[in-house]
C-alpha cells in the first residue's frame, strides 16, 4: 500500500513538473529599453518608466492604466477579482469600463465594443493610448525619432504648458534631430568641444548665491545635488537654480549614526525629496549622488542597491576631481579644476561651497574659456551616467 502511494505521489509530481515546464505565451511587445524617458504626462516625465514602460504592441502603443491617475480630475478604479477596471474623467463626466477577461470596453453612454487590454509588467493593466485618449478628451502625441526609430509618447490635457519637443530637449535630446536644437542649447550630444560638468553639493546661505552669480555671468550651466532638507529649507535658492537653467539632482544620505540605510530607506528619502521638488517647481529628478567615498560607493552600491536604483530609473553621477578633497586654498582648487579638465576624458568636477571654491571657480572658468574648446553642460537624465561603479573614464 505504501509502495502504491509513493508511485502515485511520484506520478503526480512528474505531471506537475511537465505542466510548469510549458512556456506561457504572451503578446509580442517591444518595450522601452533605454533609461531615457519615453513616456510623458502633461509637462512631467512618467517616472515609473523603468518599471512600467511605454509598450509597442504591433501597430498600437500601450500605456499603463495608472498613468491616468497623474491627472487631477482623473481616477482609476480596479476590481481585479472580476478582471475589470474603470477610468473616470470627473471634469467632463466621462468614463470607460474595461473587462480584461472578456476583451470589451463600455462607455458612460452604454456603448460596448471589442477592446483588448493586457496584463503586463507587475500585473499592471495596459491599454491603447490613442483610443482611450480620444474618448476621454485627452491629447495623445507620438514622436518617432529620425535616428533610431524609437518612439516617445505624451498624454496631456488643457493644463499642459510645454510642448513635447521641449520635454524631449530636456530629458531625451538624443531622440531629436539636430535641426530641433538651437546652437546655444548646450544639450548633449550635439554640444561642440570637450564636455565639462561642474557640480555642487548642497546649498550654502552665502556661497550658493555667489556661485550662481559666477555661472550667470559666464553663461555656464551646472548641476546641483540637494538633500530633501535643503530643498525644504532654501526654497528661493532652489527656484533660482532651476530658473537659471541648471539641473537639480538629489544628494542621498546613506549613513545615519554610523549605520548604512537599507534600500527601502534610500527610496523613501528619494521619494520625499522628489515630492518637495514637485511641490516647489512641479518637477522631479532622476539624478542622484551619494555621501559615500569612492571605495564605499562601490562596496555599498555595486550590489543590489545600485542595480535596484538603476532599475528604478535613477542615474548616479559622482565626480573625478584629481585632488579633491585634498585642496584647502584658491590656488589648489584652481589647479585641481584645470588639471581635471585636461586629464579626464569626462571631467565631472565637484566644487565646494566655500570662499576659495567660488574664487577658484571664477578664475578657472575664465582661463578655460580662452581656448574656446570646451562645452560647459548641466547634466540631463538621458546622458550616460558617470560613476565609479561603471568605471567610466
Amino acid at each position: 500500500m505504501k509502495a502504491r502511494a509513493k508511485r502515485w505521489i511520484s506520478f503526480a509530481f512528474a505531471v506537475l513538473l511537465a505542466i510548469l515546464s510549458v512556456p506561457l505565451t504572451s503578446p509580442r511587445v517591444d518595450a522601452a529599453a533605454s533609461l531615457a524617458p519615453t513616456l510623458y504626462c502633461n509637462d512631467d516625465v512618467w517616472y515609473m518608466d523603468a518599471r512600467l514602460p511605454l509598450v509597442r504592441y504591433y501597430s498600437a502603443y500601450l500605456v499603463p492604466v495608472s498613468i491616468f491617475e497623474m491627472f487631477d480630475d482623473f481616477e482609476v478604479v480596479a476590481d481585479r477579482r472580476e478582471g475589470e477596471f474603470m477610468i473616470i474623467n470627473r471634469k467632463d463626466d466621462l468614463y470607460m469600463t474595461f473587462n480584461y477577461t472578456a476583451s470589451y470596453a463600455m462607455t458612460d453612454k452604454g456603448e460596448e465594443f471589442y477592446f483588448v487590454s493586457h496584463r503586463m509588467y507587475s500585473s499592471e493593466y495596459y491599454i491603447s493610448a490613442e483610443t482611450v485618449c480620444e474618448y476621454l478628451n485627452l491629447e495623445c502625441e507620438i514622436y518617432t525619432s529620425p535616428y533610431d526609430g524609437s518612439v516617445c509618447l505624451r498624454i496631456s490635457d488643457d493644463t499642459a504648458e510645454r510642448s513635447l519637443s521641449d520635454l524631449l530637449l530636456e530629458y531625451n535630446p538624443a531622440a531629436l534631430g539636430a535641426e530641433s536644437l538651437s546652437p546655444n542649447s548646450g544639450i548633449e550630444p550635439y554640444a561642440k568641444g570637450k564636455k565639462v560638468f561642474f557640480t555642487f553639493e548642497g546649498i550654502h546661505e552665502t556661497y550658493t548665491d555667489r556661485i550662481l552669480d559666477v555661472l550667470r555671468r559666464t553663461g555656464v550651466k551646472a548641476t546641483f545635488f540637494l538633500t530633501e532638507e535643503e530643498i525644504a529649507r532654501y526654497p528661493s535658492a532652489v527656484i533660482r537654480i532651476y530658473s537659471e537653467g541648471h539641473s537639480i539632482g538629489i544628494y542621498i544620505r546613506t549613513k545615519v549614526e554610523n549605520s548604512v540605510l537599507n534600500f527601502d530607506d534610500i527610496m523613501a528619502q528619494l521619494g520625499r525629496a522628489n515630492q518637495r521638488l514637485y511641490q516647489l517647481l512641479k518637477i522631479r529628478t532622476r539624478l542622484i549622488r551619494t555621501d559615500l567615498s569612492m571605495a564605499n560607493t562601490t562596496r555599498i552600491l555595486a550590489g543590489v542597491h545600485y542595480e535596484n536604483l538603476k532599475y528604478c530609473g535613477y542615474v548616479l553621477w559622482n565626480y573625478n576631481n584629481v585632488s579633491l578633497p585634498y585642496v584647502y586654498s584658491t590656488e589648489q582648487m584652481h589647479a585641481d579644476i584645470i588639471q581635471t579638465v585636461s586629464s579626464k576624458t569626462i571631467p565631472v568636477l565637484s566644487v565646494p561651497n566655500t570662499e576659495y571654491g567660488v574664487t577658484a571657480l571664477a578664475s578657472a572658468i575664465e582661463e578655460l574659456m580662452k581656448s574656446n574648446t570646451y562645452a560647459f553642460l548641466n547634466i540631463a537624465p538621458s546622458m550616460q551616467e558617470y560613476n565609479y561603479i561603471e568605471n567610466i573614464q
